[in-house]
């Protein structure tokens, strides 16, 4: 089947599209000229917005229908207006012209005797080309239910306008509506959305009923498109890591990759910590060090590590001898040699109602330095103990926990290469020098959808991220995964890209023109994008974006 909604896609859009959802039966023309208004006696009283009810309207060659008699045409549709002067039905209130385009235009009028019904056939909006021409209509019966119906090309071919009904004679505004959804105004007479892009409601029909109470139900035949992002394709060379010690019941701890909780990295009591400075926090629960210890209050050090209260001074030269060998257990989210008195700022929170703790060095320096680092321990009842990473400018420094003490050094670990268990013994590490392996991620470029992926409307598509892209590519295709790894990609395919466009002008976006075509509406394909780009790292220079899902609609 999705083989079949492919080529379906890859056919051209054709400017005389079918004019679906229009009722044939549009009676006699007015021979409209630009910006003219006609009158009409109608066979049965029609009820307006306001409760009232009326045999004379007013239809404009701009897109609606008034109840007053004494108004001139007008091309520059307005809220204010709208809701200013008397009760309007505003099939498609913008600057048409029945004469532009290819002058094959006009509005007509039919008094069926069970309903009354204005179309507006073939024009465009003004200074609109030949082929650029689109139809809509607004049937109006007996109990006051109103249907506009509009055909597949008016979104083409316009940019704005206002759809709607309203009691008008300075009603409050309740706020737009979307249109192509079903609702209910619960006794307000006034229903509209203004479209300032192109309008979603292709093809498709707006049936306003009354609800007995002063308002509307609406309901729509509209099948609302969607696209929905996946994440990334490619995975950085630096992704910023969670580590999370959870005691092993015999002294010792396991370490994943996972993070226990977000706290966030910003906000909390600011623990005014200077270089070099310890500041001390008390714990809403009794918590167990890795020496066995249980504490409910504990020093933070500026340089990056937790010790037992009033044992040790804070400490810039961070060494494996120290974290053996001090008189107290140590929590090293990253001892280096850290200076907010610089820059930065070290927060404390009590988060998640009690449940645990946490200390965020937030954008702190090294000594002597201008690149930030800001990372995060938090602390659990349970003795958990979990580091969060979010970017880390230092290139040495020492991560881990130490039940101190004079304890045996039992081997570093690479803490991000996954799980790893100390055993019995309270200790699990590992000493950087000449870099780090938890953050300063690389920036990937993302792809995004401008619209939605309506029937006879441009599905816009944009990379970005990529600043420098030399150029962008744009697959589309069924959902599919295909891992790269293998070619020094360090991305997968995510989409099998039966169909591709190149784009030379990165950055400026792409996008796809749906065909109208009815068979298309609720099925679903899939998008990707990828960049020609020289800081990529790889030896193919490619990167390529999440992708989309995306299901056509809107007949």
């Amino acid at each position: 089947m999705n083989s079949r909604i492919l080529a379906l896609v890859a056919i051209s859009l054709t400017t005389n599209a079918a004019l679906a959802q229009i009722n044939p039966a549009v009676g006699t023309p007015f021979g409209s000229g630009d910006d003219s208004i006609f009158t009409v006696t109608t066979s049965f009283p029609i009820a307006l917005p306001d409760g009232t009810t009326t045999t004379d309207l007013a239809v404009d060659s701009n897109g609606r229908v008034t109840s007053d008699l004494t108004q001139t045409s007008d091309f520059s549709e307005s809220v204010a207006e709208f809701l200013g002067e008397p009760p309007v039905f505003a099939a498609y209130w913008d600057d048409l012209d029945p004469t532009g385009g290819g002058a094959t235009g006009d509005v007509f009028f039919n008094d069926l005797g069970t309903s009354v019904l204005f179309t507006w056939q073939d024009v465009v909006v003004f200074g609109g080309a030949a082929g650029e021409e689109f139809t809509f209509q607004c049937e109006i019966f007996p109990d006051g239910t109103v249907v506009h119906a509009y055909d597949a090309r008016l979104p083409l071919f316009s940019n704005d306008g206002l759809i709607g009904l309203t009691d008008g004679n300075g009603a409050a505004d309740p706020g737009e509506t979307d249109l192509s959804m079903d609702f209910s105004s619960a006794g307000v007479a006034t229903v509209y959305e203004d479209f300032v892009a192109d309008a979603d409601i292709a093809g498709g029909t707006l049936t306003f009923t009354p609800d007995g109470s002063g308002g509307y139900d609406l309901t729509s035949d509209i099948a609302v498109a969607s696209a929905t992002a996946g994440g990334p394709a490619c995975t950085p060379a630096l992704m910023p890591i969670d580590l999370t010690f959870t005691p092993d019941g015999a002294g010792g701890y396991n370490s994943s990759l996972a993070g226990s909780m977000d706290a966030g990295f910003a906000g909390g009591t600011d623990l005014a910590l200077g270089d070099d400075a310890v500041g001390n926090i008390a714990l809403p629960f009794s918590f167990t060090l890795p020496s066995g210890t249980a504490v409910t209050d504990l020093d933070v050090d500026s340089n990056g590590r937790l010790t037992r209260t009033g044992v040790e001074p804070s400490d810039f030269s961070e060494s494996l001898a120290e974290f053996f060998g001090d008189a107290t257990a140590i929590i090293a989210p990253y001892w280096d040699d850290f200076d907010p008195s610089s820059g930065g700022v070290i927060w404390f929170n009590v988060v998640g109602g009690g449940s645990a703790v946490s200390v965020t060095w937030d954008a702190v320096p090294e000594f002597g330095a201008t690149t930030l680092n800001t990372f995060q321990v938090q602390l659990f009842p349970s003795g958990a103990i979990s580091f969060h990473y979010q970017s880390m400018a230092s290139t040495d420094g020492l991560v881990g926990v130490s039940s101190g003490n004079g304890v045996a050094d039992p081997g570093a670990v690479d803490l991000s290469a996954g799980p790893a268990m100390s055993g019995a013994v309270g200790v699990l590490y590992e000493q950087f020098t000449g870099g780090n392996d938890l953050g300063a991620p690389q920036v990937l470029p993302s792809l995004e959808n401008g619209t939605r992926p309506i029937i006879g409307m441009n599905f816009d598509l944009a990379i970005n991220n990529a600043p420098a892209s030399i150029g962008d590519f744009y697959l589309l295709g069924n959902p599919s995964t295909f891992p790269l790894g293998a070619l020094g990609i360090p991305c997968s395919l995510e989409t099998d890209g039966i169909l591709a466009t190149i784009n030379t002008a990165p950055g400026a976006g792409f996008s796809l023109t749906i065909p109208n075509l009815p068979g298309l509406v609720g099925q679903s394909l899939n998008t990707q994008g990828a960049v020609l780009d020289l800081a990529a790292g790889n030896p193919f220079f490619v990167l390529f974006t999440n992708s989309i899902d995306f299901t056509f609609g809107s007949l």
